[in-house]
């Protein structure tokens, strides 16, 4: 069946892995994407791909059992040869999945299949902070404490259970039309990219941009290191910029080291002072004296003014039909998105049911 065969043994191990595994994620997302053989990942039935990563591709499948849209997300081939990350996969999936909060992206499940893992989550509506930011510019203060106080809420739930995100940035943060804020890849972009520690020997983990000092410098790395990339979000999404000029990878490893942030003050003059005290706090290098005491935060955050939520203008539209159509409602779907590229703020996505 072509279960048992999706479940085969690993290839060995030798030189020529990383193009195998390489074409074996195209190959298996081409697939995906096309209907061609391959429809269904465990129990869910691939639809439509709706993000693409350097680790993984993200789609969006309908749970037939319980009858709701899920994410499911591939990570490619190169992770499922690496032995020291199945070795930790299971478990370290198992402990982002027990976390249950209101603020933090929900994991449902793990498959292994087609030689490589599949993680699924639930279906968020709404846009990330990078694409808010893109389109509407610097944020009020108002949306940036609320937007912050969720975030932070999220963190510490995380962190009192031993969970460090290693990746906080606005992409890895949804925001829905009510305002409300969800954490996404909790753990999951970290793990599976922290290999055994051996390996991390002056390896720095994280996105250039927003990553602390001390995982620039290949240190290990604790939930200071989120609050840190916390307060290079806010700054970034106050002012339009990052804290630091500069452009390249590894000039934002060095600067995270060794430069001054730039004064925010100077930059934006509408701010509040626990506001300014917040990100000046969070931006210090030396995680001893960083600003990380929860308690501490949450005062600066109470005292700003009264926040705001962020509107996103969303409708989603339910079109049920039979599989029989599903040909051409996969052309009109391939209309809508030319006609509605990513960015324009309209998502797509379809799911060829049953008709009742």
């Amino acid at each position: 069946s072509r279960r048992s065969e999706s479940r085969s043994a690993d290839p060995p191990y030798d030189g020529s892995v990383p193009k195998l595994a390489r074409f074996l994620s195209r190959l298996l997302a081409r697939r995906l994407e096309q209907g061609v053989g391959i429809q269904e990942v465990g129990k869910y039935r691939i639809i439509r791909r709706i993000g693409r990563g350097a680790t993984a591709n993200v789609y969006g499948a309908f749970q037939q059992d319980l009858n709701r849209m899920v994410a499911v997300k591939m990570l490619n081939h190169s992770l499922a040869y690496d032995q020291s990350f199945k070795r930790r996969f299971q478990e370290e999936a198992r402990t982002i999945a027990a976390l249950n909060h209101p603020h933090i992206v929900q994991v449902y499940d793990m498959e292994q299949a087609y030689a490589t893992f599949f993680i699924v989550m639930e279906m968020l509506i709404g846009k990330d902070l990078r694409t808010v930011q893109k389109h509407s510019g610097p944020l009020a203060p108002t949306t940036m404490v609320s937007i912050l106080r969720q975030l932070s809420r999220a963190l510490r739930y995380a962190h009192e259970r031993g969970v460090v995100h290693r990746d906080v940035k606005p992409a890895n943060c949804a925001i829905d039309d009510t305002g409300h804020v969800k954490l996404m890849d909790f753990g999951l972009a970290s793990r599976v990219s922290m290999g055994d520690r051996r390996e991390l020997q002056g390896a720095a983990i994280g996105t250039p941009r927003y990553i602390s000092p001390e995982a620039a410098m290949g240190r290990p790395v604790d939930g200071r290191g989120d609050i840190y990339s916390l307060g290079v979000m806010a700054f970034e999404l106050l002012t339009g910029r990052s804290p630091f000029d500069v452009t390249t990878s590894n000039d934002y490893l060095d600067a995270h080291v060794n430069q001054a942030p730039a004064d925010i003050c100077s930059i934006r003059t509408d701010l509040p002072d626990a506001l300014v005290e917040f990100v000046d706090g969070t931006l210090v290098k030396n995680p001893d004296r960083r600003l990380t005491d929860w308690d501490s935060i949450d005062t600066l955050l109470r005292d700003t003014p009264q926040s705001q939520a962020i509107t996103v203008d969303e409708r989603m539209v339910r079109i049920r039909y039979p599989r029989s159509a599903a040909v051409e409602v996969d052309r009109a779907t391939a209309v809508l998105e030319e006609t509605f590229p990513e960015g324009t703020g309209v998502r797509i996505a379809w799911a060829d049911l049953e008709e009742s």
